[in-house]
């Protein structure tokens, strides 16, 4: 039986004025920031990490076949070309980054809206939360604020141990 992957447009329930923290930062949230903005409400993301977070699409062709160019063309040292030529289309989390992408000690995001919200502060980046209670968020950099909905998306470890032929007669 094949089951309908839910898009989140269809399953999140905001509205036009609400604040909205996302904690934690990947693709997923992402994407919750970019639909958020666009239906009218202010966007926070709680990170701990350095994120650089780059279009799907630079210049009309698909991130993954740029990447394989610069990998094509330079070998094992594509990594920094590659990422010297996306610096023009990236943005990074970290306001201390000196101009230069550490791709090695990044995490990457692909979404091809949010850079330019990020640039014009559409959507802000918030320290690591350090406490919450009733709607009320405390970060580490000493700064609170309220907000109306918290969506953690902060990932998950895949785990099918169950679905082992050993385990399957167990069931």
């Amino acid at each position: 039986r094949r089951q309908r992957q839910m898009c989140i447009r269809d399953s999140l329930e905001i509205s036009a004025g609400q604040k909205a923290l996302l904690v934690g930062f990947g693709n997923t949230a992402g994407d919750y920031a970019v639909t958020m903005v666009e239906r009218g409400c202010q966007v926070s993301i709680s990170t701990q990490n350095r994120t650089w977070i780059i279009p799907k699409t630079i210049e009309g062709r698909s991130i993954d076949i740029v990447v394989q160019d610069f990998q094509r063309r330079y070998g094992g040292k594509y990594g920094e070309q590659l990422f010297s030529h996306l610096q023009d289309f990236a943005y990074c989390s970290d306001s201390d980054h000196s101009g230069s992408i550490d791709y090695r000690n990044s995490r990457i995001v692909k979404n091809d809206l949010l850079p330019t919200l990020l640039k014009n502060q559409n959507v802000a980046i918030t320290g690591k939360v350090q406490r919450i209670s009733n709607g009320q968020v405390e970060f580490d950099d000493g700064q609170s604020s309220f907000f109306d909905t918290i969506i953690f998306c902060t990932g998950y470890q895949e785990n099918s141990s169950l679905l082992k032929k050993e385990n399957l007669g167990r069931m």
